[in-house]
This record gives structure tokens, C-alpha cells and sequence, in this order.
């Protein structure tokens, strides 16, 4: 069986996510996460599935369901908090019962994501969190969720609106898979 990824675009249709800078975060997730799958794609060395179709709604537990058929997954997302001052990157796990039985632990796995994200984009290094998210919570697979920026923020909002920006933070998720699959191999 291929090594194959779930990338998993934070929410979707009627759940917008985070709004601010004129921006919806559904909107900036879906296009990274496609922009990582087209990656994955023209690379050839390993599978990718999209959790769901661009626009959809899907339930954080049939998520879940979607990436445990699969190797890995991961979940983007982008931030947001009062005020906009916040800014950075941030990686979500949560440990895993069948943790020492994978290749990569879901713990491994953020470090490999938040280093390639944190190298790709300059951005701020707001570290890797243990997180109880249903999406983490609900996998049986290493599972991560991604806080790729702020788009409270006026900088980072700036530079996520941009597909230039978007496709730096596809390339690094894919640089971090690249790593998992040598992992696997």
C-alpha cells in the first residue's frame, strides 16, 4: 500500500473559522491545503487525499475517520486573537495510545511541521502544543493541526492573503512530509 497523507482544510462552507483583515480563514486553509495536495501530486513519491471537497462542510469526527485510513494527518488552520497583536506559528499534537507502534509519533511529527513552517516562513515560533482538538483527539494516525498565522494580525493577514505567502506555507508542509516519508520508507 502507498504512503498516503490526509491534508484537512479547517472548516469550510457555513463555518468560516476565524474572520479579520477581510479575510475568512476557511478560505486561506483550503487553499494552502490544495496547494500542498498539488504539491504531493507532481512530487509522485507518496499519496494525498483532501479531506473533504473545497466549500464543504464535513464534522470534525468524520475528519478524523477520513485521515485513520490512511498514514498521516494533517489539519490547516490559521489564528486569530483580540487586539491582532499576536503573530507566529504554532503546531498542535495530542500523544497517542499506538504512539510506539508508528513510524513517526504524532510529538515527532509537529516537530517536523513546526521546524519546516518556522523555516520556510520566517514567521515567529509559538512552539508546539499538546491539544486536546477533536480532529487530534479522534485520529488513531500521527495527527497534527497547523496554526499557520494570524490573520487577526494587519501583517500576517496581509501576507496570508497572498498566494505567494500560501504557497511558501504549502511547500514547507510538504518539505515536513517529504521527511515523514523518508521516516516511513
Amino acid at each position: 500500500k502507498i504512503f498516503t497523507v490526509v491534508i484537512d482544510a479547517g472548516h469550510g462552507a457555513q463555518d468560516s473559522g476565524a474572520t479579520g483583515n477581510g479575510l475568512l480563514e476557511k478560505d486561506i486553509n483550503d487553499d494552502i491545503a490544495r496547494r500542498v495536495a498539488e504539491l504531493i501530486t507532481a512530487g509522485g513519491l507518496f499519496g494525498v487525499k483532501l479531506s473533504k471537497n473545497a466549500g464543504e462542510f464535513l464534522s470534525l469526527g468524520a475528519r478524523a475517520q477520513v485521515g485513520n485510513e490512511y498514514d498521516v494527518f494533517v489539519s490547516i488552520h490559521n489564528n486569530s486573537s483580540r487586539g491582532g497583536a499576536a503573530s507566529g506559528t504554532e503546531t498542535h499534537y495530542l500523544p497517542h495510545f499506538n504512539d510506539a507502534e508508528q513510524p513517526v509519533t504524532c510529538e515527532q511529527l509537529a516537530g517536523i511541521m513546526q521546524r519546516n513552517l518556522i523555516n520556510n516562513l520566517g514567521s515567529a515560533d509559538r512552539g508546539i502544543h499538546v491539544s486536546n482538538f477533536a480532529v487530534l483527539r479522534e485520529t488513531t494516525v500521527p495527527a497534527v493541526l497547523l496554526e499557520v498565522g494570524f490573520i487577526s494580525n494587519p501583517y500576517e493577514a496581509s501576507l496570508l492573503a497572498t498566494p505567494e505567502y500560501r504557497q511558501s506555507a504549502a511547500a514547507a508542509i510538504y518539505n515536513g512530509l517529504l521527511e515523514v516519508y523518508d521516516i516511513y520508507e
